[in-house]
């Protein structure tokens, strides 16, 4: 009840960024805990097992997260957006890469034993502001067309509702 420290879980990851998580914890469980550690802005999440697995989430705020989650920082020379949109690329081949019967596990050896090609820090900030640019369009035209369906529902549904009351009258023609 008293949480003021973000508690990220796999379900708040959203395969973007992310802002806000949907639960927090108190100071004493970082105290409880002492390998509990707050990851900082810019950190990639990468979701490792269960329903989620694969999930991605590149951090806008500080947060913890539980063990289900593989969290990765990089070096001065990497960008993490850059980082974030490669995961997402290959991110069906890397859950491919899973092991486990009933519970696919993607675990922190598979993903340490990944190549990854690594631009010019230049070439890599060019690259994601290009993603970021084209991908923030696509998210504008996908939520135009939600709310285009959402209307199109209701007018349905009205439409139906009004015939069947009879307060729209059909004539044949």
């Amino acid at each position: 009840d008293d949480g003021v420290i973000n508690w990220l879980n796999t379900g708040d990851l959203n395969d973007g960024y992310i802002s806000k998580t949907s639960k927090k914890i108190s100071s004493l469980a970082i105290e409880d805990y002492p390998n509990m550690k707050v990851c900082k802005k810019g950190t990639l999440v990468f979701a490792l097992y269960g329903a989620t697995i694969g999930k991605l989430g590149l951090l806008e705020i500080e947060t913890t997260t539980n063990q289900a989650c593989c969290n990765m920082t990089f070096k001065n020379n990497v960008l993490s957006k850059y980082i974030f949109y490669w995961f997402l690329a290959h991110k069906q081949n890397i859950i491919s890469l899973s092991v486990g019967g009933t519970q696919p596990n993607v675990s922190q050896g598979i993903l340490s034993m990944l190549k990854i090609n690594i631009p010019e820090f230049e070439e890599q900030v060019k690259i994601a502001k290009y993603l970021d640019d084209k991908t923030s369009k696509i998210e504008l035209i996908i939520g135009n067309i939600e709310l285009q369906l959402a209307t199109l529902k209701e007018f349905r549904k009205t439409l139906i509702n009004d015939v069947v009351t009879g307060q729209l009258k059909i004539t044949q023609e």
